[in-house]
């Protein structure tokens, strides 16, 4: 998918795909991604974020 297309929880998806951690951080980091940035962000496609 072109990344202009894609959304925030998309790429959250593939990056969280790419990370080999250990167990224990790879749950955290998927505990972020679902509690904070999917509620928030997932919706948007990554050519809407915008810096303040």
């Amino acid at each position: 998918m072109p990344a202009e297309r894609m959304t925030v929880s998309e790429w959250a998806d593939g990056w969280l795909a790419g990370r080999r951690p250990s167990a224990a951080t790879r749950n955290a980091y998927a505990a972020h991604v679902r509690q904070d940035v999917r509620p928030r962000l997932g919706h948007l496609r990554l050519d809407q974020l915008k810096r303040p």
